[in-house]
């Protein structure tokens, strides 16, 4: 994980996501060919430390190779070659993914390939022994790194250029990044400065959760839970549905906190926001909109405050 410059907010940190190697270009599906995202490698990967990862080739598999397929027996899931002798790659796989966690303990998001029987989301066709029946559900990759790693964003190479996913996953992505950040930087009171940084974001997610996620950090630093529990429950929060009344609540509360030098151009922006459809915005939108009213005010004040500029201007832009 590494910081750059921005203009607008200062140092901002370049979250590590582990990216299907195919999407970045590379030529490692099971054909040797490759599926390269040219929104990932040209438009997004220089704002993030991408990390390329083919948890088939990393688990010991050729390039190229047989097809595999997911199988429901009558006790687990396996994966397993198509053809016979239907080689059981399941132990192999399992043993990359807890060295990968292992090597890389600040993987702040997944993107993977749609449909692949290791990196599907919701798209990976699994068959049933009892009956060949099909079923669609989650590569046993992103199955396992989920069972691990619960607080993890994961999204596809279709979701991804899609703006309100995509805002989500980013959202997600470089909160975590910050809050990897200052627990390195300050290990004793980094997740307490960190939340502190990102109150007005929770509160404009969901006030009622953001207490509870206040209350479990509070329980962390007394021994009563742990660190898993915070990043899993900040992981319930980021994935609320965006209510846009729940953020002119939160940024309300902010401007009346502020001193009256800066309040008159919060209540600018305040004003701006509020003559827009509000019913249309989802939200992505509205970070946009946010952000981009916060640069022409010149707001620097408020610039290392997250719920103004979540992640980088840039990758709020159309997905080419």
């Amino acid at each position: 994980m590494s910081i750059y410059r921005d203009n607008i907010v200062g140092f901002m940190i370049r979250p590590q996501v582990a990216i299907s190697s195919c999407l970045m270009g590379e030529r490692v599906r099971y054909d040797g060919q490759h599926k390269r995202s040219a929104y990932l490698v040209d438009q997004f990967n220089p704002f993030i430390e991408p990390l390329s990862v083919c948890p088939e080739v990393n688990s010991g598999m050729s390039v190229p190779r047989t097809p595999i397929q997911l199988r429901k027996t009558d006790f687990n899931i396996v994966l397993q070659d198509v053809a016979p002798p239907h080689h059981d790659h399941t132990a192999s796989m399992q043993r990359f993914v807890l060295k990968l966690i292992e090597q890389s303990p600040y993987i702040c998001g997944l993107i993977t390939k749609s449909k692949s029987p290791s990196c599907g989301v919701t798209d990976t066709p699994m068959i049933r022994d009892k009956d060949n029946s099909v079923h669609y559900g989650s590569g046993y990759y992103v199955r396992l790194m989920r069972r691990e790693c619960p607080h993890l964003p994961v999204i596809d190479d279709k979701a991804v250029l899609h703006q309100d996913y995509r805002h989500r996953f980013l959202l997600h992505c470089f909160t975590l990044g910050r809050f990897y950040q200052q627990v390195k930087i300050n290990p004793e009171n980094g997740a307490r400065s960190f939340h502190n940084q990102h109150h007005l974001l929770f509160q404009s997610i969901d006030p009622m959760k953001s207490k509870e996620l206040k209350q479990v950090l509070e329980l962390w630093a007394n021994g009563k839970a742990t660190q898993q529990n915070y990043l899993t429950y900040l992981a319930h929060l980021l994935q609320k549905p965006f209510r846009v009344h729940h953020a002119f609540k939160a940024l309300e509360l902010f401007i009346s906190q502020q001193e009256k030098s800066l309040q008159s151009s919060l209540r600018v922006l305040f004003k701006t926001l509020r003559r827009q459809d509000s019913d249309q915005w989802i939200s992505a939108l509205f970070a946009k909109h946010i952000s981009q009213l916060s640069s022409q005010l010149t707001l620097d004040q408020i610039g290392d405050n997250p719920f103004f500029m979540p992640y980088p201007i840039e990758l709020m832009a159309a997905a080419n």
